[in-house]
């Protein structure tokens, strides 16, 4: 008794070029989900009111794609330096955690941030704009990176 199947190598061969995703078809889904974070971290820092200038909400942009050990990523923040030289990602993470540890130095207030010193900047209250934005759009973004790769597979007949 023999067993005969007709299409069986088409299928392994699917499913071989299905489990090695392509490079491109990653760098789509991540740039799916980053069309989606973009805009939700500049709406919840609108609403969160971190807006004074719309410096850093409007730094906020993806990196390019990058291979690493781990595959392929990118990243959204605030990027480049506002008006008065200091890193959109310094202001944002201070948006982000607030100012806790201020403390008086001849009439002056600092806090130390990131290793450096910043001046006047007071009491701030944490407002976690990007934590979440992240959190509120993260099964949107999920959503259209995996409208990416349903569109892969459906191109595989898969």
């Amino acid at each position: 008794m023999s067993i005969m199947a007709i299409g069986l190598e088409e299928l392994i061969s699917d499913m071989a070029e299905l489990a090695a995703l392509p490079s491109s078809v990653t760098s789509d889904m991540l740039s799916a989900k980053a069309d989606v974070i973009e805009p939700a971290q500049r709406q919840q820092g609108q609403a969160m009111g971190v807006h004074k200038t719309g410096v850093t909400l409007s730094s906020i942009k993806r990196t390019p794609s990058k291979r690493n050990a781990d595959g392929i990523s990118l990243e959204v923040y605030p990027q480049g330096t506002n008006n008065k030289g200091r890193p959109n990602a310094e202001v944002a993470f201070l948006n982000e955690y607030g100012t806790k540890s201020n403390r008086n130095i001849k009439g002056k207030r600092y806090v130390k941030a990131l290793g450096k010193t910043v001046t006047r900047l007071g009491r701030m209250p944490a407002r976690p704009f990007i934590d979440s934005a992240n959190k509120a759009a993260g099964q949107k973004a999920t959503d259209a990176a995996a409208k990416v790769l349903d569109a892969f597979i459906t191109s595989k007949n898969l």
